[in-house]
């Protein structure tokens, strides 16, 4: 007797014909072809959906409802306070408002205002220069952000200086809203510049 493997046996392809509505249990070999007599009837008819019994029926009548949802149970759920509480919040460190810059150009001895802040000013960057030898004071409104009553910033005759910050780290903040970003200064000369700055609540 000889031996022959399952891959070297060949059976010729079948051809099986079903009626509509008939039912057929069969094992089909490879290669065989399944053909249902008769057109399929009008709708939207399927070919090949299986139904499966699961037992009762359930009618839903919230079009909301699901099937297959998993419920999975974390333990004790946390009861967050009234108000406007947040689950899973992102923050970005870093300003919300753009940067502002204004041109310093003053004359005068004395406290000139460069602006007024909505809300809380935060310089990032501020350039100055002077044509005379004097002595600078930089104030929120009409506290002092650089120096005091009695000491200020001394700058030579044609000198002045240049400061760079940054949103998080900003050279100066107002000491309250709406306060004004004021430079004293102790003689009659030009002093030129500008400063950028934000403005945040």
């Amino acid at each position: 007797m000889t031996n022959k493997r399952a891959s070297d046996m060949w059976v010729e392809p079948e051809e099986v014909t079903i009626s509509s509505g008939a039912t057929v249990t069969a094992i089909l070999n490879s290669g065989a072809t399944v053909t249902q007599s008769g057109g399929l009837p009008a709708g939207t008819s399927y070919i090949g959906l299986a139904t499966v019994d699961v037992g009762a029926n359930v009618a839903w009548s919230d079009p909301g409802t699901y099937v297959g949802l998993a419920t999975v149970d974390i333990g004790s759920q946390p009861s967050l306070p009234a108000g406007t509480n947040t689950i899973g919040d992102v923050r970005i460190a870093g300003s919300k408002s753009a940067p502002t810059t204004a041109t310093i150009g003053l004359y005068n001895s004395g406290n000139a205002t460069v602006f007024v802040a909505t809300n809380t000013f935060k310089i990032l960057n501020m350039m100055i220069g002077v044509d005379l030898a004097e002595e600078i004071k930089v104030l929120s409104g009409t506290d002092y952000l650089v120096g005091n009553a009695s000491v200020a910033l001394s700058l030579a005759a044609e000198g002045g200086f240049v400061q760079n910050g940054s949103p998080d780290s900003p050279l100066y903040v107002a000491t309250a809203a709406a306060k004004g970003f004021v430079i004293n200064s102790s003689a009659t000369g030009a002093i030129g510049g500008s400063v950028t700055w934000i403005d945040e609540a």
